[in-house]
């Protein structure tokens, strides 16, 4: 790479030097997108798991409002 650079003019060298930046700096976004994602579905895989524990998650609300909402046994009605 060094008898090449030597070989190319000024102008030449400091597009490839730009382009070289500019390619850097996309793989570093790549890698910083894949780890956020990988970071994400690693939490929700967690929460997901911690809801099986538990019954599920719609098992959890359905506890949660006939704790706060008991039925009300109605009177019957009387004629």
């Amino acid at each position: 790479m060094n008898g090449l650079m030597l070989l190319m003019s000024e102008e030449n060298r400091s597009a490839v030097l730009g382009s070289l930046d500019i390619m850097w700096k996309g793989v570093l976004a790549i890698f910083i997108v894949i780890g956020i994602i990988a970071i994400v579905t690693f939490i929700m895989n967690d929460i997901a798991a911690q809801n099986a524990k538990a019954g599920g998650f719609l098992n959890r609300i359905k506890k949660f409002f006939a704790e706060k909402f008991p039925k009300s046994k109605k009177p019957a009605d009387k004629e």
